[in-house]
């Protein structure tokens, strides 16, 4: 089983903000319980800095827009 779960922040949130939010989440996924957790459920930690996280929205936002134009696909 593959899962994602995204944190995001509004725009404009203070980087100091954001960087506590990350070390915290970091850490809260690092501990035995959530890990058990995880792994109960098939899936498995992995996390990253805040700048590679935008970076990835960035590349998937751009293939996604792309796919959308080649085939057509619209929302209504």
């Amino acid at each position: 089983m593959w899962a994602v779960a995204w944190m995001l922040d509004p725009a404009g949130t203070p980087p100091a903000i954001v960087d506590r939010l990350a070390k915290v989440v970091t850490e809260a996924l690092a501990t035995p319980d959530m890990k058990g957790i995880l792994a109960s459920q098939g899936a498995e930690q992995s996390g990253g800095t805040p700048a590679r996280f935008a970076e990835e929205i960035r590349r998937e936002l751009a293939l996604w827009k792309d796919l959308a134009q080649k085939t057509g696909i619209r929302i209504d």
